[in-house]
């Protein structure tokens, strides 16, 4: 599943950014980079999957429920941490989107 032009790096890793929420496999932090290493090895242009990995990551660092920071937001602001989850992943996945789209372009 390595993706060899724009519209399947855009796909792939646009509908599976949500894998790097509670330290998913494309969360750079944990198991994504040894995926991406996987991906390298078998071809995969490094920068590429590099960008990806930090756009994929954009998710796990705002929407994330275990995250520190979202953990006390929630706190304070009296709602469950998994509420602000749902509110805020759509947004986050449209701009990772976004980001994939204009990388796409400078890597493909």
């Amino acid at each position: 599943m390595i993706p060899k032009n724009q519209l399947m790096f855009i796909l792939i890793f646009g509908l599976l950014s949500p894998l790097a929420i509670y330290r998913g496999p494309l969360n750079v932090w944990g198991l994504g980079s040894g995926i991406i290493s996987l991906l390298v090895a078998g071809g995969m242009n490094p920068i590429a999957a590099m960008v990806a990995l930090r756009l994929d990551s954009n998710v796990q660092s705002v929407c994330d429920p275990t995250n520190s920071h979202n953990v006390w937001v929630s706190d304070f602001i009296k709602t469950d941490v998994n509420e602000v989850m749902k509110k805020t992943i759509g947004w986050v996945a449209i701009s990772t989107f976004v980001g994939l789209v204009v990388a796409s372009f400078f890597l493909y």
